[in-house]
């Protein structure tokens, strides 16, 4: 076998051995300065492995190193989580607490470590998780998703406040969203705003907000069995927070919407939503009774007769973000 040939030989099988460990054929190719087409043929011929076959080598390979991550995570850092949770701190605040000791951590592993832990951390109400300055940039994020308009990250950069980056960029840390996911929302908010700017009719209406939200949370598989709040919040969050959709608009900078409810008209404030909560929890263990939507439906008919309006199960539902979350919020304010 001649010099040349025995290099053609040594080469095939790095080529395939590589190829079948995951490595794109851009990669591969780069490195023998030869196109990734050229690279396709050689591994056909070879009879290496296929596409398939090597992606599914390279999603393996992504796992495992991902699970080395979270080992090693939880092992340096949960004992030291589960000190700072037994203290009264959230989840949020513990990332954020070993996110300043060691900026190298990644705080989208570290969120879905720690939410996988038994760690009880103390549950946020709305007004902690959801700042005032992450409520407007989720409307307009969800406007900017209504129009179509393209991420501007460039602009997110010049114009974004340091809060409004910072509170966004770290709500969806914690549910677990990428990082060019987290870019290209910032840059779609940036966008939306001087889309607004130049298009001063347009708006956005409670309904639309809503459903588009919902269907960003399910694009970004974020799962509301989680029982926590979310970013984008519920529609409901923001009337709350600011008396009405229409005001929230205002708020926000956009034409208010024909469809708004008037401030007048905003039956419950963010108060009332937790106190409903709490009371109905009080009394269903003073009942002996479980803390069901069946049975907050029981009581919340038995506070109607006694001329006491509640928020229905499905309005705390969307303000907490699950039933269970309602009910934990309560049972931490006992």
């Amino acid at each position: 076998m001649s010099q040349r040939t025995e290099a053609t030989v040594a080469r095939e099988r790095d080529i395939i051995a590589r190829r079948a460990a995951g490595e794109t054929l851009e990669s591969i190719g780069a490195s023998y300065g030869v196109t990734r087409e050229r690279v396709r043929q050689i591994i056909k011929k070879a009879g290496g492995p296929s596409s398939k076959q090597s992606h599914q080598a390279a999603a393996e390979a992504r796992e495992t190193a991902h699970q080395l991550q979270r080992d090693a995570f939880t092992a340096e850092y949960l004992p030291i989580a589960r000190e700072l949770a037994s203290k009264g701190e959230s989840l949020r605040s513990v990332v954020a607490r070993l996110k300043t000791i060691e900026p190298s951590i990644d705080e989208v592993l570290a969120s879905s470590v720690l939410r996988a832990s038994r760690i009880v951390f103390r549950q946020d109400w709305s007004e902690d998780f959801i700042t005032d300055h992450s409520l407007v940039a989720a409307v307009w994020f969800i406007f900017g998703v209504d129009y179509q308009i393209p991420p501007d990250t460039a602009l997110a950069v010049a114009t974004l406040d340091a809060a409004t980056i910072h509170d966004v960029a770290a709500a969806l840390a914690e549910q677990g969203v990428d990082e060019i996911s987290r870019s290209r929302v910032l840059g779609v908010i940036a966008a939306a705003r001087g889309f607004a700017g130049e298009n001063p009719k347009v708006t956005l209406t409670g309904a639309r907000y809503e459903t588009l939200r919902r269907a960003t949370l399910e694009e970004w598989e974020v799962n509301s069995s989680r029982g926590t709040h979310f970013w984008p919040p519920t529609r409901q969050t923001a009337m709350a927070r600011f008396g009405g959709w229409n005001e929230t608009l205002e708020r926000v900078g956009l034409r208010k919407s024909k469809h708004g409810r008037s401030k007048g008209l905003v039956k419950y404030s963010a108060e009332d939503y937790h106190n409903a909560s709490l009371d109905f929890v009080e009394w269903a263990d003073g009942a002996g009774m479980s803390t069901s939507v069946d049975h907050y439906a029981e009581w919340r008919r038995g506070q109607a007769a006694a001329g006491h309006q509640r928020p229905a199960a499905a309005s705390l539902r969307n303000v907490f973000g699950s039933w269970s979350q309602a009910i934990r919020s309560a049972r931490e304010s006992l």
